[in-house]
C-alpha cells in the first residue's frame, strides 16, 4: 500500500501487524520438498512436477559444524526452480541437437540441462545465489519486506537450517485477511480499488499466474 494513501495512525496499525506474527505461523503443517545436491537434474525436474512446485531448496551433503558439540545445521546452496530452468535452457538450447525429433518442450529442456549438469551441485555452483531463507520466528515484516522488493517466495528454516516451508506474497495476503476481521486493518481492507489509486484506476487489471494474484494499475 502507498504510504501516501494511509493515515500515520493507519500505517502504524499495518506495520504492528507484520510484526506481531512470525514467518513460522505461515508454514504451520507444510511439509517441504528439499532436494539433494547430489539429485541428477532429470530426478530433480520430475520431482518438481510431480508435486506440483514451483521450486525447491538444494541442500549439500556436508553439514556446517554449529557448535562444540558437533550440532549440525543444514546448510543450502541453491534453489531449484522453474524460472531458473527456463534461464539455463533459454542460455544453452541448441536447436540442432534435436532436429528431427517430436519432443514435448519439457522433455527438451530437461536434456538441456542434463547435457550440461552432473546433478544439482554442479548446477547451483553455475548460477549466483538467488534464495532468500527467514527463520520461523522471525516477524512476518521481514517477509514483507522481501516481497515489496519484488521477491515473490521465502524459503523458512528452523534453529538448526531445517527446511519448514515456503512462504509466498499470496499466502501472506490471505493470511492478512484472515486475520484483520475485527482489527483496525479491516477499514483499510475493504476499500475499493479506484480509492487506493485514483487518477490510474482505468488501466486495473486483476491477473493471476498460478497461485501468485497481483494487481497491476
Amino acid at each position: 500500500m502507498d504510504s501516501a494513501i494511509l493515515s500515520k495512525q493507519e500505517l502504524r496499525n499495518v506495520r504492528r501487524f507484520w510484526q506481531s506474527k512470525n514467518v513460522g505461523r505461515l508454514v504451520e503443517g507444510q511439509t517441504p520438498v528439499v532436494l539433494d545436491e547430489s539429485m541428477d537434474i532429470l530426478t530433480a525436474f520430475d520431482t518438481l512436477v510431480d508435486q506440483n512446485i514451483l521450486s525447491a531448496l538444494v541442500k549439500r551433503q556436508q553439514r556446517r559444524k554449529e557448535d562444540s558439540l558437533g550440532r549440525g545445521h543444514d546448510v543450502y546452496c541453491g534453489i531449484f526452480s522453474y524460472r531458473a530452468i527456463l534461464q539455463v535452457f533459454l542460455k544453452h538450447y541448441n536447436a540442432r541437437n534435436f532436429e528431427g525429433q517430436e519432443e514435448e518442450l519439457g522433455t527438451i529442456m530437461a536434456k538441456t540441462l542434463y547435457a550440461r549438469y552432473r546433478d544439482l551441485g554442479q548446477f547451483c555452483a553455475d548460477r549466483a545465489p538467488s534464495f532468500v531463507t527467514l527463520l520461523t520466528s522471525e516477524p512476518l515484516a521481514d517477509a514483507v519486506m522481501y516481497f515489496t522488493n519484488g521477491t515473490h517466495r521465502l524459503s523458512v528454516v528452523g534453529d538448526k537450517g531445517e527446511c519448514c516451508g515456503v512462504v509466498s506474497q499470496s499466502m501472506a495476503l490471505q493470511f492478512l485477511h484472515e486475520n484483520a476481521q475485527g482489527s483496525p486493518l479491516e477499514a483499510i481492507l475493504e476499500r475499493k480499488i479506484e480509492d487506493m489509486a485514483p487518477s490510474r484506476v482505468n488501466c486495473a487489471v486483476l491477473s493471476c499466474m498460478g497461485s501468485e494474484p497481483f494487481i497491476t494499475v
